[in-house]
């Protein structure tokens, strides 16, 4: 099977969900915008870029674009948003395919990047409002 080769473009192997936003963001990045401007670009309120791209080692943290499951995988209407204006679709094909494209894989950033995802089942506590034993 002849496979076209469009120079200049690179195809990415996602393996796992939390692959989705740093290849977004590499695709961003390569075409010169910063976060706001893409912000501006997709019509996004200003920073959402910044909190699509947010990345957290805990898998259960909710991708705001892409919900993945097991059986399916969902665009939100922010994740189509996103990808219209990177001017990309997701493509599901088979490996011998993704080769014969020059798949690479998603590119990964380093762990000190990720920020840890907050405990969400324990209140926060500032100073003022925490209470005693005694109370």
């Amino acid at each position: 099977m002849a496979v076209p080769h469009n120079p200049g473009k690179v195809a990415f192997v996602i393996e796992e969900r939390s692959d989705f936003a740093p290849v977004l963001g590499e695709l961003r990045a390569r075409a010169g915008w910063s976060t706001l401007e893409f912000d501006d670009r997709a019509g996004f309120h200003q920073g959402y870029t910044g909190k699509l791209e947010c990345r957290s080692p805990n898998p259960d943290v909710k991708r705001w674009g892409f919900h993945i499951r097991t059986e399916d995988v969902q665009v939100t209407n922010a994740g189509q948003t996103w990808l219209d204006a990177l001017g990309v679709t997701l493509v599901l094909v088979d490996k011998e395919t993704a080769d014969a494209i020059g798949a690479v894989p998603a590119p990964k950033l380093p762990n000190g990047y990720r920020r840890p995802a907050p405990n969400r089942k324990t209140p926060r506590l500032s100073r003022g409002n925490s209470r005693s034993v005694a109370d």
